[in-house]
């Protein structure tokens, strides 16, 4: 019965730890209707407010409702927008407070708060009343008094309508006779300074009619300052523990673990002159100005709302931002993040997996160039190099783009690039084996994840075909007790000055000193941690080794594209052996599917939008005629209480956008997507794992009707039974439709299918259909 009951303590341990273990944020409740009201309906709404009598200002007015309609639909549509959690709850309580306090300048005006998840620091409002609070900068503010300030400054925009002000003034500036002799640069200095002004006065209003009267302390509003002039640094500066790589058998060589800082270089008084915000500087000290003109003191306070609130809501931006660093590519910034973090909550699973996807994603791009720190053509794709002599399809240039990532790890200033410095001293070896000693870390807690088996085994298969280190290279546990405390390494004037005996027991003892592995070839040590406590470790890396052995893992092959020229024009197919027709998909999800249409190489918003509906007509039909079962996450398509649905289109999105800059760059069979464990879950959800984007594009640059006059009389004397079909082109004019598909395999992470078709023909109902069914047929009936 004891046993019973402490083997149920255990499991209910084990069951809570899981459950406190952090959760991403996903939006809760119904959909707010202006996620759902498409772009031309309020912008019909918008055009009510113009207030201009003349007709050009009127015309520009008009764009910019326009524009900024469709700009804000597309914040809504992607996924990307919060709503209904904790960290909104609190947002919104906080920005209705400000409101509360100022009627008298609110007057009709409406205002809704939403929190963007996005990681840069900052917050913009727009002419719609909606004020967006970045994740980053939530992450980033030390109280609730210092966000309040910047959402002051945010209404006072909204108030004072600066946004669509400055569109006036921008089509003034470039458009005015007063201007038309002024250089491009000397007019966007000109529209500058106009912005600067928008600013001081948000500034200005945003702290004596609203800030003040809320009764916060006024210091905070100068500590904003500093905020946003250190705010490309992480959210705090802690030492990096130069043993922190290490274990009681392993230990980086001082070369990599001397405690390099690079100075923090930031310059309140940079150079503004063409930028639409002042300095730092200019605004701090009209700031002060104000300040001291006024009979205010500081004896305010930092919280008005709730103090519990905003922590609790900063602690969620944080871990939040961990994860939208690694969908940014900018992986060292996660990882010393996550560093943070783990000093509060050393057991967070959540932030290990950062920790251990950052370094695998910096060893997977590092493995793909030759030497780092030496100017080569050199890049590696499947464990064989490839040298490019010259650059016909961008491959010079993404392997460049590679090591500029690299390289700027050199630029990271304040206490974390003790870390990135320790990284960019690494060869490529030692950060590989590093990235597989932080994922086997991370398996320690959690051994049957999926998502971190296909990085323990990605990350091995890079460090036995790219660094030649078999299983036998590494030792399974300590040759000899000989610690490298214990053995001092004499010079050779010191060794010359010993006698015979002395030098036979010290060479004894340099024998025993070299076998432990400590001596020159301290990496034979790196996994003794691991294999000597489960052999499962071991078995892992041999399996790998073992299927690389017999050519049974999958490797690219003459008759598959280069992954460099895949993205090349004209119409292609990539077909991997899961999309054989004995494997056909039976179902697919369609993210977030877009249209867009030009008309004379101009945007058309109402238009792509109207089409839109046409569009994802085609594909239900293509899909019903092709036996696919396809499920289209678009917020068009949802209502309100589909908030599920809107989560995974916001999942998927994010997914994607990273998706793609790894396929760009070395193919999506090199590297896993550091979300691709929720992706994984999303698949299960939808008993799926193919999941697909598309996007359709059509271009009109005018009719010919012009050349009727010449042509058709032509044609009547010279070849008459071609006459319908010029007529046709002549009033068509010249119009191309183009579509370009592709899905994933989630499970995968494989490109498995993509096709790009491009016809001069628009995009009537007849093309879409036959596009589109080519696309969803040929996925399932390859072309030999």
């Amino acid at each position: 019965m004891r046993n019973l009951l402490i083997m149920m303590c255990i499991l209910l341990s084990i069951s809570i730890k899981a459950q406190t273990d952090y959760q991403p944020l996903k939006s809760v409740g119904s959909i707010p209707d202006e996620f759902l009201t498409r772009g031309a309906v309020e912008y019909q709404k918008d055009k009510q407010k113009i207030e201009s009598t003349k007709y050009s200002e009127k015309k520009v007015e008009d764009d910019f409702y326009l524009k900024h309609n469709y700009f804000i639909n597309d914040l809504f549509k992607d996924g990307f927008v919060l709503f209904g959690d904790d960290i909104s709850k609190y947002i919104n309580d906080l920005g209705q407070k400000i409101v509360s306090q100022i009627p008298d300048l609110m007057e009709d005006k409406e205002v809704k708060f939403y929190v963007l998840r996005n990681s840069t620091v900052n917050a913009f409002s727009t002419q719609k009343g909606y004020i967006f609070i970045n994740l980053g900068l939530i992450a980033q503010c030390e109280n609730e008094a210092q966000l309040a300030f910047v959402i002051s400054h945010e209404l006072v925009h909204y108030i004072k309508n600066h946004g669509v002000k400055g569109y006036l003034e921008g089509s003034k500036i470039s458009k005015s006779r007063d201007t038309k002799n002024l250089s491009s640069s000397e007019k966007e200095e000109l529209y500058a300074e106009y912005s600067k002004e928008s600013e001081f006065e948000a500034d200005e209003i945003g702290l004596e009619k609203i800030y003040l009267k809320l009764g916060y302390d006024i210091e905070e509003v100068l500590n904003v300052f500093d905020v946003l002039l250190y705010s490309y640094l992480p959210f705090d500066e802690k030492v990096f523990n130069n043993t922190y790589f290490d274990d009681e058998y392993f230990k980086f060589p001082e070369k990599i673990t001397e405690k390099d800082v690079n100075s923090i270089t930031a310059i309140e008084g940079y150079d503004d002159k063409m930028s639409t915000h002042p300095n730092i500087k200019k605004r701090r000290e009209k700031m002060i100005d104000l300040i001291a003109e006024g009979e205010n003191k500081p004896n305010g306070v930092n919280y008005v709302v709730s103090q519990e609130g905003f922590q609790n809501s900063r602690k969620v931006a944080r871990y939040e931002s961990c994860q939208l660093y690694l969908n940014n590519m900018d992986y060292a910034k996660a990882y010393y993040s996550a560093y943070l973090l783990l000093q509060d909550d050393p057991n967070s699973q959540y932030l290990k997996r950062i920790q251990a996807y950052s370094i695998y994603a910096l060893s997977k791009y590092f493995n793909r160039l030759k030497d780092i720190k030496q100017q080569t053509k050199t890049i590696w794709i499947n464990g064989n190099s490839m040298t490019i002599d010259d650059d016909p399809d961008g491959s010079y240039a993404k392997m460049t783009y590679i090591k500029n990532m690299f390289l700027e790890l050199d630029s990271i200033e304040g206490l974390s690039s003790q870390f990135s410095n320790m990284i960019r001293k690494m060869e490529r070896k030692e950060l590989n084996i590093l990235a597989v000693r932080h994922i086997f870390d991370a398996m320690e807690n959690d051994p049957e994840n999926d998502y971190l088996k296909s990085l323990a085994k990605s990350s091995i298969k890079d460090l036995i075909e790219i660094n030649e280190m078999q299983v036998s290279d590494f030792l399974e546990k300590p040759l000899d007790s000989t610690k490298a405390s214990e053995f001092k390494a004499l010079t050779d004037e010191e060794y010359e000055a010993l006698g015979k005996y002395d030098k036979i027991k010290y060479n004894k003892e340099k024998e025993k000193y070299d076998q432990t592995g400590y001596n020159g070839n301290y990496l034979a040590t790196a996994f003794i941690k691991y294999f000597s406590k489960k052999s499962t470790y071991k078995e892992l890396y041999q399996e790998i080794a073992d299927k690389i052995s017999n050519n049974e893992e999958e490797r690219e092959t003459k008759e598959k594209p280069n992954i460099f020229s895949r993205w090349s024009s004209g119409r292609k197919y990539f077909i991997e052996n899961s999309f054989k027709k004995k494997n056909s998909v039976k179902k697919m999800i369609m993210i977030n599917p877009s249209m867009t249409n030009r008309t004379r190489g101009s945007y058309d918003y109402i238009k792509s939008e109207k089409h839109e509906s046409e569009f994802l007509a085609a594909i239900k039909r293509a899909s019903n005629a092709t036996n696919i079962k396809t499920t289209i996450l678009d917020a068009y398509l949802f209502d309100s209480e589909m908030v599920d649905a809107y989560n995974d289109l916001g999942l998927s999105t994010r997914f994607y956008v990273e998706f793609i800059d790894h396929e760009y760059l070395i193919g999506s069979k090199e590297i896993i997507c550091s979300n691709a464990n929720y992706m994984i879950q999303l698949a299960d959800n939808y008993s799926t794992d193919y999941f697909a984007i598309s996007g359709l594009y059509n271009n009109f640059y005018g009719n010919r009707i012009g050349n009727a006059i010449f042509s058709i009389p032509v044609h009547l004397v010279t070849f008459p039974y071609l006459l319908p079909r010029t007529a046709v082109n002549l009033v068509m004019g010249d119009n191309y439709t183009e579509f370009l598909y592709q899905a994933v395999n989630i499970r995968t992470g494989e490109l498995v299918y993509y096709y790009n078709n491009k016809v001069d023909m628009p995009d009537k109902k007849f093309v879409l259909n036959s596009i589109i069914y080519d696309a969803f047929y040929n996925m399932n009936n390859p072309k030999k």
